[in-house]
């Protein structure tokens, strides 16, 4: 029957979306139970730990929105994403106290 391996297809996308979403969601709850810490541990970091946190979640921050911008060619992505995370760089930069209490 040709409807047999439309079958066997769907039940493999099912099988591997519902393991996608429990990984997403297992990511999820990770994320809120261990924010926290990150956050308290960053600014007690040294300085050039805390730079590098602070690139490194600007680079995520401005991958992840550059990944909507998909009506848009590759240059004016990469020009948007480089702008977006040197300007996210810069307001956390600007926000978290440089010398240590």
């Amino acid at each position: 029957m040709p409807w047999q391996g439309c079958r066997r297809v769907a039940a493999k996308n099912a099988s591997w979306f519902g393991m996608l979403g429990f990984g997403y969601l297992l990511a999820f709850i990770l994320n809120l139970l261990y924010a926290p810490y990150i956050f308290q541990w960053l600014p007690r970091s040294s300085s050039i730990d805390l730079y590098r946190g602070l690139f490194v979640f600007s680079i995520l921050v401005a991958y992840n929105l550059v990944r909507l911008f998909t009506h848009f060619r590759l240059p004016k992505r990469l020009s948007d994403g480089f702008a977006t995370a040197l300007c996210l760089f810069a307001a956390a930069y600007f926000s978290f106290p440089k010398e240590k209490y």
